[in-house]
């Protein structure tokens, strides 16, 4: 039952209400309930639509202004008030929650009626002494941890005006108080809302409504605290390469093809990085600013995972061995200064974001990169995460580019990137797909697949003839083409052979002995 009709004196002929009036009755009521229950629906769906489209945009707005708080929770209560309509909405922040005598340390006011805005410090002074900002009712919520959802306000005996930290400029009717916690359930903030504005009472929906509000408020609280604590991290870290003298080419021994790759530790690949940019000329030619070089440079490290080969070491390996041939050859020459630093900044960022897995794994497991790309799967995404990294403020090393100078680097950096991938070159060939076994584990665990022959674990005392293959068809064929295009490439090629002599006497042992290796081997090419 929702409701009731009556009809009163029945006009025609005042005998009174027949059989077939009730009858007719019934039949249109039965419609009218319909229209009523349609009616409710309508408009609790539209409600609910409301509130999703303002959470998404409350989501969007998270993210967007993630750089500052204050301006994170301004756009919060902003939404807040344009799905809760409330007379005034307040956020009030604590340092310490565990404090017998609460104070609270900044408070951010928003009127619903005026659009009035205000914020409060605990360093404001007031005739010369500082302000304490206390509220008896945001202190009962943070020691209980519950919220408040008070209706008829001055009935109320725990609480009054003069509860809160400051008097209100209007007649409080009700008042709905939540705890803002942190990703840790720490309790960090009181938020309240005061009055409905259509001076009814908040009920359920709006306490589920301002709950989803009150979560936002502590992601986008500890998003900006995580975001301002990274960038003094990045900051201090520039600060000090800025002040640290970047040691000579001949230090770290760039020039040698035949670099050792395990010679220097992350932080020291970090100044070799910045060594092989001023060497390049690349910060005088294309006015590269030097602290943006820096911060671009630790995030490209940051952003490679803790993988066993497709790792920051690597990336930096690569790097090197790109930087010895610009620098030893005549391609030095052949290629344009934009190209050359093209190759540079493709080398470092070929592959960001790995996760220890090739594009024959994504495809087979399904993975969301799989779907997103659907050739080239993991390059497509090293190279849209480098794009995104260049995006991000201080990061961009090519500002001072033209647009058209730009849009030609970044091609040229795409290009680099997808060329890494060998499946464009070599769609016959199943023996390169990878050097670990760990791969080989998933597919077989994981996606019920029997791994190609050089990722089976089942078959690593194979491995040196694989290699010995994989020589074979792939590296010395590339190698006597290098070589023969320029003498200052022969010891790549030098390299290739001993290389191979070394897994030929490898295999060797393994054959006499009849023993697997226990664990699979890394093959080095100067980098690449």
């Amino acid at each position: 039952v929702i409701g009731v009709v009556q009809a009163i004196n029945k006009k025609s002929d005042g005998v009174g209400f027949s059989a077939e009036d009730v009858k007719a009755m019934e039949t249109y009521l039965t419609f009218c309930g319909i229209s009523i229950t349609n009616a409710k629906l309508w408009r609790m769906i539209k409600k609910e639509s409301e509130r999703n489209k303002t959470l998404l945009e409350l989501t969007h707005a998270l993210f967007e202004e993630q750089t500052s708080p204050d301006r994170c929770i301004d756009s919060i209560m902003e939404r807040s008030q344009m799905l809760l309509k409330s007379q005034k909405c307040c956020v009030l922040l604590v340092d310490n929650a565990v404090t017998e005598d609460l104070c609270f340390s900044k408070v951010f006011e928003l009127r619903g009626d005026t659009g009035e805005k205000q914020v409060l410090n605990y360093s404001d002074k007031i005739g010369g002494r500082i302000r304490e900002i206390k509220d008896e009712i945001a202190s009962h919520v943070i020691t209980t941890g519950e919220s408040l959802n008070i209706s008829n306000f001055s009935e109320n005996h725990e609480f009054n005006e003069e509860s809160f930290y400051h008097k209100q400029e209007f007649e409080v009717f009700s008042l709905l108080a939540m705890p803002i916690r942190d990703n840790n359930l720490r309790v960090i903030g009181v938020a309240e809302l005061i009055n409905k504005m259509d001076g009814k009472n908040f009920d359920k929906d709006d306490e589920t409504a301002f709950e989803a509000f009150v979560i936002f408020c502590g992601l986008g609280i500890v998003n900006t605290m995580m975001y301002d604590s990274v960038c003094k991290a990045k900051a201090q870290q520039t600060v000090a390469l800025e002040a640290q003298d970047v040691p000579p080419v001949t230090n770290y021994n760039l020039l040698n093809v035949k670099f050792d790759d395990f010679s220097l530790d992350p932080d020291e690949m970090i100044l070799a990085s910045i060594r092989m940019f001023k060497e390049c000329e690349f910060l005088q030619k294309f006015k590269i600013d030097y602290s943006t070089l820096c911060t671009w440079l630790i995030t490209i490290r940051k952003n490679y995972r803790n993988v066993a080969y497709h790792n920051w070491r690597h990336a930096f390996n690569v790097s090197q061995i790109m930087f010895a041939i610009i620098k030893n050859t005549k391609l030095g020459s052949v290629f344009s200064r934009i190209e050359c630093l093209a190759l540079i900044v493709g080398c470092l960022c070929h592959d960001l974001d790995h996760r220890g897995t090739n594009n024959a794994y994504q495809i087979k497991s399904g993975s969301p990169l799989a779907r997103l790309y659907s050739t080239s799967t993991m390059e497509n995404h090293h190279f849209n995460h480098a794009v995104m990294i260049l995006n991000t403020p201080g990061h961009n090393i090519f500002e001072t580019f033209t647009s058209e100078e730009y849009s030609k680097l970044i091609d040229l950096i795409k290009q680099s990137i997808l060329a890494t991938d060998l499946a464009l070159y070599f769609r016959n060939r199943e023996s390169f797909f990878g050097l670990f076994f760990e791969q080989g584990d998933l597919e077989r665990q994981e996606l019920n697949l029997e791994p190609q022959r050089l990722m089976d674990r089942e078959k690593k005392d194979e491995i040196a003839a694989m290699q010995v293959e994989f020589i074979d068809v792939i590296c010395m064929p590339l190698y006597k083409v290098l070589a023969k295009q320029d003498p200052g490439l022969e010891p790549l090629l030098d390299g290739v052979i001993d290389n191979r002599g070394n897994w030929l006497k490898e295999d060797e042992a393994m054959r006499k002995r009849k023993q697997p290796i226990t664990e699979p081997c890394v093959i080095t090419t100067n980098g690449s």
